[in-house]
């Protein structure tokens, strides 16, 4: 029996470590049931709203679930129709707040205000003397960083429009620079290039925000982008290039050392774009790197890590997700579409979802081990009534030196409609010191692994 991988885990030393899940990701198995640990397809995109122009942000308020594309912002639909609400200037990944009658969107040092059906820019003095970043919502107050700086500033309260010059404060723990905020219970999370404080709402005269008793972190962040709240916390691209969650006052790290050892080979990190979803009872935080081309994601479930990739090997497509009305919503980096990401969806947008897992190395300490049979446990007769799909293929291919190189071996079919019993085997494998498998499938049905068999002597 090879076990089934779990989690992403390729080191740079290939022979200490193959393990990889791209567009699979692994729960715990039902009591009782067949295996401790099943592979699934990852949830695929069913596609709602056309948009053009590049994915700049979505958002889901009290007034509706809302998208950036190109320069326009629209309101979208549960039905996929769309309105256009005005122009946002520039390129600029967006960050909204909402306080339930105003939305404001800060964007390339600019912020808007949607109102009573009308964009505006914010044309206050006061706000428009600063370099406004990223900007949250907390207790009626919408706060922004000021971007080259420790200090943030926010709105008068319940009117987005509004700001007061003196109504700012600075995160002086440590001398630097504010990168990033989110709000957790209540608190901001401001996080610098070294540290990280927390702040809260204290009801003083002024600007009513305070530092925590003891609210300091000795760990900051990367990405302006980089941090994003799940399970009722905050996850973030830390100072150390590791991924932390926030719990209390600490910092705990989720990251793996193969995981990092990845991170550490990018040439930039600080373009990290961190957001979350749930789906199937999965808690899942989404670290994509657009010049790395690469997108991990951390199951806070099952404290795993797999990789998501769309067709022909391209970075996931995904920049941003929000949860609206039981759904959870997405946008594509490229075009801006919204699309719906689906746990019973097996393609994103109309294309092929690629599934693909890598099994840790079948080594024989040194001896030479010929391989006679594999046989995959997997859900079988799931092929759709017609076209591709209606005898889905797995592909298995075999590496001899460590993950480095493949070749691939015939291809076997996983059942036709209604083919329950079907066994899906491969026989006389050959011989190897060190065999490395690989099996993937692009076939868009549901894919279910449990056990993976390989007769060796």
């Amino acid at each position: 029996m090879i076990p089934l991988p779990v989690h992403s885990y390729a080191l740079d030393a290939r022979s200490a470590s193959s393990s990889r899940l791209v567009n699979v990701y692994a729960e715990a198995g039902p009591q009782g049931g067949k295996a401790p640990i099943i592979l699934r397809t990852a949830p695929g995109i069913r596609a709602l709203a056309t948009l053009t122009g590049g994915g700049r942000g979505i958002f889901a308020g009290p007034g509706g679930l809302y998208a950036i594309a190109g320069t326009t912002l629209y309101r979208v639909n549960a039905s996929g129709s769309t309105t256009t609400l005005g122009t946002i200037a520039g390129t600029s990944r967006a960050t909204f707040a909402d306080n339930g009658a105003q939305l404001t969107i800060s964007t390339g040092g600019a912020g808007y205000v949607y109102s009573g059906g009308s964009l505006a820019a914010i044309t206050d003095p006061d706000f428009t003397v600063r370099s406004p970043g990223v900007v949250v919502y907390i207790d009626g107050y919408a706060i922004w960083i000021d971007k080259g700086s420790g200090q943030f500033f926010g709105s008068d309260l319940l009117d987005f429009t509004s700001v007061d010059a003196l109504d700012f404060a600075t995160a002086e723990a440590a001398p630097d620079n504010l990168v990033t905020v989110a709000v957790d219970h209540r608190q901001l999370v401001l996080i610098g290039e070294t540290t990280t404080e927390l702040w809260y709402n204290s009801g003083i005269t002024g600007f009513p925000f305070e530092r925590v008793p003891n609210g300091v972190i000795e760990l900051g962040g990367l990405a302006e982008f980089g941090v994003c709240k799940l399970d009722n916390t905050v996850f973030w691209l830390a100072s150390d290039r590791t991924a932390r969650r926030l719990n209390g006052a600490t910092p705990v790290r989720v990251s793996t050392h193969g995981v990092e050892e990845k991170w550490r080979g990018y040439s930039r990190v600080d373009d990290c774009e961190c957001f979350s979803y749930t789906q199937t009872g999965h808690l899942v935080v989404v670290y994509r790197f657009p010049t790395a081309g690469k997108a991990w994601l951390f199951d806070a479930t099952t404290n795993e890590w797999h990789e998501r990739e769309s067709y022909l090997g391209d970075i996931w497509r995904v920049s941003g997700t929000a949860e609206y009305q039981g759904a959870t919503y997405v946008q594509d980096a490229a075009t801006g579409s919204v699309g719906v990401l689906d746990a019973s969806t097996f393609t994103e947008w109309g294309s092929a979802l690629r599934g693909e897992w890598t099994y840790q190395g079948v080594y024989g300490g040194g001896r030479r081990l010929f391989h006679g049979e594999l046989e995959v446990g997997c859900e079988t007769g799931v092929g759709l009534s017609s076209g591709q799909g209606s005898e889905p293929l797995l592909t298995l291919e075999a590496s001899d030196d460590g993950g480095r190189t493949y070749r691939t071996l015939p291809l076997r079919s996983i059942g036709r409609q209604g083919e329950y019993r079907k066994r899906v085997r491969w026989h006389r494998l050959g011989s190897a010191e060190h065999r490395v498998y690989r099996m993937s499938m692009s076939d868009p049905v549901p894919l279910t692994v449990w056990d993976t068999q390989v007769r060796v002597a």
